[in-house]
């Protein structure tokens, strides 16, 4: 459910949409820490069913274009992320697309 709440008055312009651009792009520093954590569960099972585990997890649980921008984080390098996410995201990366 989205409320429409007006910004506060002495916000500007540009505070308030900076403000929606950040509620509809994750920071890469959360996003990179929440899907470690994912990966840091899954670590203690075996590897292919921890990678399916990961993938499935984002797959199912985090908004399309949260998977995108995790997915094109890891196309540029992806630094800090635990090696299964990395994994994960090429089994991601063509369903992230068409989410």
């Amino acid at each position: 459910m989205r409320f429409n709440v007006p910004a506060p008055a002495h916000l500007s312009d540009a505070h308030t949409h900076a403000a929606r651009y950040h509620a509809r792009s994750m920071q890469e520093s959360k996003m990179v820490h929440l899907a470690n954590e994912i990966a840091r569960f899954w670590a203690a099972y075996p590897h292919d069913e921890a990678l399916a585990g990961v993938a499935g997890h984002i797959r199912s649980f985090w908004e399309p274009r949260f998977r995108r921008q995790l997915v094109e984080y890891g196309q540029t390098g992806g630094a800090g992320l635990h090696d299964l996410v990395k994994e994960a995201l090429q089994q991601l990366a063509p369903s992230t697309s068409t989410s």
